[in-house]
């Protein structure tokens, strides 16, 4: 374990989930004539039109799934998942919870019954599969060498404050809401696509 995992105190930036369309790959010119045509879409239940670039859509989209995220990240955050013991159970039922909402099956795999990991997938084709592979434990946390309690999820100013926000609960949020909204979106991948939690 590094200097780094001991570092009393961790944040989150809410503002700084990168989204699919925001990581920097050039698009080619198929990809960016999809975004200059106007389109009906279902964003939240309700059908909107969008024109010109899209970007009210992708604006809207991103707002959603980042509130979303964060949302998941400072539920995670509330289980002590301190190792030891590990306690990791709580945390994978509640990913098995929030997955179960958009229609993704998931399994609980254990040893030991308070340690499960949480396996869910989108089955796909033949092709290759994907694997987005994360933990929900955390190292101890002291709550005396906190300014916020630890296992609080407190938002301040935009950033989510908690042990493990950044190892490794927000990557965990991150994937599980990535999941569940393809999965909300009919998304059918070439090779299965698992999201695995230890």
């Amino acid at each position: 374990s590094s200097d780094l995992d001991r570092a009393p105190q961790r944040r989150a930036l809410a503002e700084h989930v990168l989204l699919p369309d925001e990581v920097g790959e050039s698009r080619g010119a198929e990809s960016l004539r999809q975004w200059a045509e106007p389109a009906h879409v279902l964003v939240g239940g309700i059908g909107e039109e969008v024109g010109h670039d899209g970007s009210m859509l992708r604006a809207t989209a991103a707002t959603d799934l980042r509130d979303e995220v964060t949302d998941l990240l400072q539920r995670l955050i509330r289980v002590d998942t301190t190792n030891p013991p590990g306690n990791e159970t709580a945390a994978a039922e509640l990913l098995r919870d929030y997955l179960a909402a958009s229609g993704v099956e998931s399994q609980l795999i254990a040893k030991t019954p308070e340690r499960a990991n949480l396996v869910a997938r989108i089955p796909g084709g033949d092709g290759p599969s994907l694997l987005l592979l994360c933990h929900t434990d955390v190292v101890y946390a002291d709550p005396a060498d906190w300014t916020v309690p630890p296992f609080s999820g407190e938002l301040r100013d935009g950033v989510v404050w908690g042990r493990g926000a950044l190892d490794m609960k927000s990557q965990v949020a991150a994937n599980a809401v990535a999941i569940a909204s393809l999965a909300r979106e009919g998304f059918t991948p070439s090779g299965d696509l698992i999201f695995a939690a230890t």
